[in-house]
């Protein structure tokens, strides 16, 4: 079972690996201007937003998770496919929209469905989710050898493009592969709560019940907190590859991998996340990842030396362990059994608003600071050091 769901991880999060770190360079590559490419990058946010909260309601009362993975892997590889061939703005702009609106809820299902077949996720999901992690690098170095060999070529020319028709190979590799997953049917309704009185709320069942959550001080401070960090990281999404490019030297063909470096780091860290939950409790555990990741921004706000500024990338791997996965763990254990995909697929929406809400952001720091990269990552870094001490402050968390 553990190696089933491992290999699910490294499918689902090669596809992202793929082509997620250099949209940026492809954006470049077409000639879109930095307000064309802000409604590019929230095109996930606008994905997240809207589609986990139906998905979560379809895997939790609906539809099997599995068949609902092939499903949305599926549609966001032909999607990521027809991006790809694009050259306008508004039709990339649907493509990615169209992807990230069944990507980000396959993800999200997909680790409710993994918690489901785990007799203990706090200790057994960073060995499986660590492994997304590796298909996360392994794609990314792959990509790195296509780049390498396409510039030793009589041209000497790298097309982007091809990062986004690998990504929709995974989709599509990925949406086959689930169908061999273990059953995951919703639970049955004797295990649920009663059952809502009208179509509406029938039909939203799931999520409306998770909104009951909020009732939780931690679980609302959590949300909140997402909600800043995902505005955030939307300045590394945008700006990291083109900060390395221009002012840490990072040729093309080296960039995919040079990326991959905050990987690394969440390789170890994420098979270490059962200890550090013992050792320093929910709360400390996520204060660590959290830190971890103003630090970066502190230094690419920075932008040199350049030693620096590639050597930081690593501390994003931190975060993404001891914050956002040890709260997925976090928000795993306060749901009900039949409300998992729902509740993950809520802090999608948070995660989502936060996005939406940065990539604009972004778009209009980079009209005004031009190609100064570092000076658009300063309001970043100061507001990631009131982020950790508001989260200090509110959240409680638990020792287990």
């Amino acid at each position: 079972m553990h190696f089933r769901l491992s290999l699910l991880m490294f499918l689902i999060f090669s596809i992202m690996g793929a082509w997620v770190p250099v949209l940026s360079p492809f954006l470049s590559q077409l000639g879109f201007t930095p307000r064309e490419s802000a409604w590019i990058f929230a095109s996930s946010a606008l994905g997240a937003i809207c589609g986990p909260v139906v998905w979560g309601q379809v895997a939790d009362r609906w539809l099997a998770a599995e068949k609902c993975v092939s499903l949305c892997c599926l549609v966001s590889g032909v999607s990521l496919w027809l991006a790809a061939a694009s050259a306008r703005p508004l039709t990339v702009f649907w493509s990615c929209l169209a992807f990230w609106m069944f990507m980000i809820p396959a993800m999200s299902v997909s680790a409710s469905l993994t918690f489901r077949h785990l007799a203990n996720p706090d200790k057994e999901y960073g060995r499986v989710r660590v492994w997304g992690t590796i298909g996360w690098v392994a794609i990314g170095w792959g990509l790195h050898e296509w780049f390498r060999l396409r510039s030793a070529d009589i041209t000497g020319l790298l097309d982007w493009a091809d990062a986004l028709r690998l990504g929709a190979g995974c989709a599509g590799l990925t949406a086959v592969y689930a169908w061999t997953l273990p059953h995951t049917p919703p639970l049955p309704r004797t295990e649920r709560a009663a059952v809502a009185a009208n179509w509406l709320t029938t039909a939203l069942e799931a999520p409306l019940a998770a909104l009951h959550l909020f009732r939780d001080r931690s679980f609302a401070v959590l949300c909140a907190s997402l909600f800043v960090v995902y505005l955030l990281f939307t300045f590394t999404a945008q700006l990291t590859p083109l900060l390395l490019r221009r002012h840490a030297g990072v040729t093309d063909a080296w960039l995919p991998s040079v990326l991959t470096l905050a990987q690394s780091t969440e390789i170890a860290t994420l098979a270490s996340l059962p200890i550090l939950l013992v050792r320093l409790g929910q709360k400390g555990t996520m204060v660590v990842g959290l830190t971890a990741w103003i630090l970066a921004l502190t230094v690419f706000s920075v932008g040199a030396p350049r030693s620096l500024v590639i050597g930081s990338l690593a501390l994003h791997g931190i975060f993404i362990s001891c914050f956002v996965v040890a709260g997925q763990l976090y928000v795993n254990r306060l749901a009900r059994a039949d409300l998992r995909a729902s509740a993950q697929g809520l802090m999608q929406l948070i995660n989502g608003l936060g996005l939406l809400t940065g990539h604009f952001l972004v778009g209009w720091l980079r009209d005004r600071v031009g190609e100064d990269y570092p000076r658009a990552f300063v309001p970043g870094a100061v507001l990631g050091g009131l982020l950790l001490i508001v989260f200090s402050v509110g959240f409680r968390g638990t020792r287990r």
